[in-house]
C-alpha cells in the first residue's frame, strides 16, 4: 500500500446547509484547493451529511468540539471526498468550532480517509484534518436585504422577472447553498409589490 499525501489538502471554504444531507439532516461542503498527486490534478471537496447536531444556534457551537462515530453506528457523519473518479469515504472523527464571528466562524474537521472500503486499496487509510472557515446561512434579515438588492439592479416588476433576480442572486458568494431560499424570497417580495 502506499501513503497519501494528506498534507497536500488544503481547505479553502466551507458552507453549511441546515438540511442538506439525505436523511434531512445538516451537512458541511468544505471547498478545497486543486492538488496534483499520482500525475493527476484533483479539483475535490469534501461533503459531510448527515450531522446531527444544532446548528441553528452557532453562537452554542462556538469553543466546542464534537466527537463522532464511525459509520456504522448510531450519529455517525456521513462524509466523502472525489478522488480518482471514485467516492473515497471520509470518517469523521470530529468537528470544532472557534471564536463566532458576524459571517463565519472556525471550522477544524478532523478523520480518517477510508481508502480500503472505497475501491482504492492501493492507498493506505490516512488521518486528514482541515482548517477552514465555515461561512454562516444568511439571517432572514440579509435575505431579505440581498433579494431587495438584486431586484433593485434589475429594475424587477413582477414574479415574471424572478429569473433576472436569480441571475444576480447566484453571483453573491453569499448565496452558496441558499438559492432556494432567496428565489421564494424574491418572488414573495415580487408578489406584494
Amino acid at each position: 500500500m502506499h501513503p497519501f499525501p494528506t498534507e497536500q489538502i488544503k481547505a479553502i471554504e466551507a458552507r453549511y446547509s441546515p438540511k442538506g444531507g439525505p436523511l434531512g439532516l445538516a451537512s458541511i461542503a468544505i471547498e478545497l484547493a486543486p492538488f496534483e498527486f499520482n500525475g493527476e490534478t484533483h479539483n475535490t471537496s469534501l461533503r459531510c451529511d448527515q450531522i446531527d447536531l444544532g446548528l441553528d444556534d452557532f453562537s452554542a457551537l462556538a469553543g466546542k468540539s464534537f466527537q463522532f462515530p464511525f459509520n456504522p453506528a448510531p450519529g455517525y457523519v456521513d462524509g466523502s471526498m472525489c478522488l480518482f473518479g471514485v467516492h473515497v469515504f471520509f470518517l469523521t472523527r470530529c468537528l470544532s468550532f472557534g471564536r463566532l464571528g458576524e459571517e463565519s466562524i472556525p471550522l477544524k474537521v478532523e478523520g480518517v480517509l477510508e481508502f480500503s472500503s472505497s475501491g482504492l486499496p492501493r492507498y493506505e487509510d490516512t488521518a486528514l484534518l482541515l482548517e477552514t472557515t465555515l461561512y454562516l446561512p444568511l439571517t432572514a434579515a440579509q435575505r431579505v436585504a440581498m433579494v431587495a438588492h438584486a431586484i433593485k439592479h434589475v429594475d424587477a416588476q413582477s414574479p415574471r422577472d424572478i429569473g433576472k433576480v436569480m441571475a444576480v442572486l447566484a453571483k453573491e458568494h453569499r448565496a452558496d447553498g441558499q438559492l432556494a431560499a432567496l428565489s421564494a424570497e424574491a418572488i414573495r417580495i415580487l408578489q406584494t409589490s
